[in-house]
């Protein structure tokens, strides 16, 4: 683990691009990762899309002073359920942030979005060296995603829904 109090896991997907569908995912994500005392989220932390509601969500079960948002600028305006706020002025330098302070991410979507997709990239090159999973796909689908599972078998994992995922991060606990 990067801490040693918690386990720290970004939560990344589309902003402003996200679907309703997208977005209702990402708000049961952070509900369920909020539920264990011994998670923290991290993301991109912008007030729209996956972002904005994975952090509502994690807010909703009590988890918000375990939420750290990651800004790309200062003029960006942030989600108003993050615990602590980081405003980098580094653009979109910041997705190396979010994955650089992950043990494991959580993708949430079909990786359409630039960024999501950029910070899958960063973060399977920085962890090649490991011998377990760090990119956990939740309910996402396309032909990116199936080309990621066949590419990465061994780093790159895929639950069905939200429900699953506290359950896999676990069993990966002793590795991280």
């Amino acid at each position: 683990m990067i801490g040693n109090k918690y386990v720290q896991i970004g939560v990344m997907g589309p902003g402003a691009s996200a679907s309703k569908n997208e977005v209702n995912l990402a708000y049961l994500v952070g509900l369920t990762l909020g539920k264990e005392e011994d998670f923290a989220l991290i993301s991109g932390g912008m007030e729209t899309g996956t972002m904005h509601a994975s952090l509502t969500g994690f807010r909703d079960s009590g988890g918000q002073n375990r939420s750290v948002a990651i800004l790309s600028s200062r003029g960006e305006r942030a989600s108003n359920n993050s615990g602590i706020v980081i405003p980098t002025g580094i653009g979109s330098g910041r997705n190396y942030l979010n994955i650089v302070a992950s043990d494991i991410i959580v993708v949430i979507g079909d990786l359409s979005d630039p960024g999501t997709l950029s910070e899958v990239a960063l973060k399977l090159a920085r962890d090649k060296d490991l011998d377990y999973p760090t990119v956990i796909l939740v309910g996402s689908g396309g032909k990116m995603v199936a080309a990621l599972l066949d590419t990465f078998p061994e780093k790159v994992v895929w639950v069905e829904d939200h429900k699953q995922l506290v359950s896999k991060i676990k069993s990966l606990r002793g590795k991280l």
